[in-house]
């Protein structure tokens, strides 16, 4: 998934700015971050594995009116934990002729990129799909910045991607023609611009838009400019980005994201037909629902779940996720005593967390153990920034369209999902609260309905069978 920034300040605040800036994203990728700058004494590339934090501790940020930086979620090539090795890791320098010309950091996927890149393995640093953007750029004989980009994305224009860059004296930005992933530009009173994945992460800033589907901006001393550099026929907004991966606080695409998340609560709430002694939201993407879940139920909230904060977000690490719910989640044992519980949680994809609190649930005596999520359960497969690599890992995909058969296979009694269209309308209805309008048909749910946004052979849909998913809403 990832998570970018960007900065002009011409006061050359704009490497401190852009490092601040990416700690807000920190929930976007925790396998490294990387900043990049043009210094007076020239270009500086600093970037390690690690939490924002750790990566830039102690570290001397030189002056800079211009700078990217990156939170890294590793949707293609590996990370080294430890940091010997960086490989991996953005922003990717752009180098022409010997000189390092600037650089390229980058949230989503290029779809297609992979097989592209093998026509370039003598020159390859990388394993990540970026880095077929940065080769055509460095080769394209085009003239303008615009023209220059436009041409290095050509092949994979049809991707799921939003990129910062920078190349020379100009900073840049643009976004897939879809959409898919976000994007969004703020300006300061005082002239700072920050470009960034979430709203969240534009602090201080007064004027405020989405960069649109298939758009450029350049920034330069001259001032601001936008291009429409691939025409967009329709928009395919990522719905799990408003239900799960942006901050609550984020504002995108005209939908406030912690408004479609207690939009949810209300739809998820009627259909539960026995309410349950206590609703335990489950922390922290569950925490909104779960709050309104439980006040359209009437039914008293409980901090049952004790978070580790020193842990970062399981969906997007590799290893035993229920091991890890298991260190990241404590439950509070005298909540659970003969009751009947329901845990409210934002989603479920594999099933892992679910099935490790379940059991820990009905361990510390609970009588009854329900789960309400906020998202219809997955069963297709995600090649466009969330990436779910195998059908059989998906909860939905394994329970065969049944939500009984997923409950059991969870250990709960009962799941309460959301049908595909309550999310959409969701999300229609809270763009409309801040008067924009939005269709129903400009979300993107290829991970609940199969139906891809992009034609690729790495879109997987599987049997009909299980798309009974896309309206279900309760065993």
């Amino acid at each position: 998934m990832c998570g970018i920034v960007g900065v002009y300040d011409p006061y050359g605040k704009a490497g401190e700015i852009a490092v601040k800036a990416a700690e807000e994203l920190q929930h976007r990728g925790q396998d490294g971050a990387g900043l990049f700058l043009n210094a007076r004494d020239g270009p500086r590339v600093h970037k390690g594995a690690g939490f924002v934090h750790e990566v830039f501790h102690g570290m001397d940020i030189p002056s800079a009116t211009i700078a990217i930086s990156h939170v890294r979620y590793g949707t293609q090539g590996a990370s080294d934990k430890k940091g010997k090795n960086q490989r991996n890791a953005a922003p990717l320098e752009i180098i022409i002729e010997g000189e390092m010309r600037g650089a390229i950091a980058h949230n989503g996927d290029l779809v297609g990129a992979m097989p592209l890149l093998e026509a370039y393995q003598e020159r390859r640093k990388t394993d990540v799909d970026t880095e077929l953007f940065v080769l055509r750029f460095e080769d394209s004989n085009e003239k303008g910045l615009v023209n220059r980009v436009r041409d290095a994305l050509m092949p994979v224009a049809n991707g799921a991607y939003s990129m910062v860059g920078i190349f020379d004296d100009a900073l840049f930005a643009f976004r897939d023609p879809l959409g898919i992933r976000p994007l969004m530009y703020g300006k300061r009173m005082n002239g700072t611009c920050i470009i960034a994945s979430e709203s969240q992460a534009l602090e201080g800033c007064q004027e405020i838009r989405d960069i649109g589907p298939g758009m450029m901006l350049i920034l330069t001393a001259a001032g601001k400019s936008y291009e429409q550099i691939f025409a967009t026929t329709r928009r395919a907004h990522c719905a799990f980005e408003h239900i799960y991966y942006s901050s609550p606080a984020a504002e995108t695409d005209g939908i406030w994201d912690e408004g479609v998340r207690q939009h949810l609560g209300k739809i998820v709430a009627g259909y539960i037909d026995e309410k349950p002694d206590v609703i335990i939201p489950v922390p922290d993407s569950g925490n909104s629902f779960g709050m309104s879940l439980a006040y359209h139920l009437k039914v008293r909230p409980v901090p049952g779940l004790l978070r580790n904060h020193y842990m970062g977000r399981n969906f997007i690490v590799e290893g035993n996720r229920q091991e890890l719910a298991r260190k990241k989640l404590r439950l509070n044992k005298k909540v659970f005593r003969g009751a009947h519980v329901l845990f409210a949680d934002d989603s479920i994809v594999r099933g892992d967390t679910s099935k490790e609190l379940a059991g820990q649930a009905y361990d510390a005596g609970a009588r009854l153990v329900d789960i309400a999520v906020s998202y219809p359960l997955w069963s297709h497969l995600c090649n466009m920034g969330i990436n779910t690599h195998l059908h059989r890992e998906l909860l939905g995909y394994r329970a065969e369209g049944s939500l009984k058969n997923a409950a059991s296979l969870v250990g709960v009694r009962r799941i309460y999902v959301p049908t595909a269209l309550d999310v959409r309308r969701a999300m229609v209805a809270t763009a409309a609260m801040n008067g924009i309008s939005r269709k129903e048909s400009d979300f993107c749910m290829a991970c609940v309905d199969g139906i891809y946004p992009i034609h690729s052979p790495l879109m997987k849909a599987i049997p009909a069978k299980a798309e009974e998913y896309a309206g279900s809403r309760s065993v």
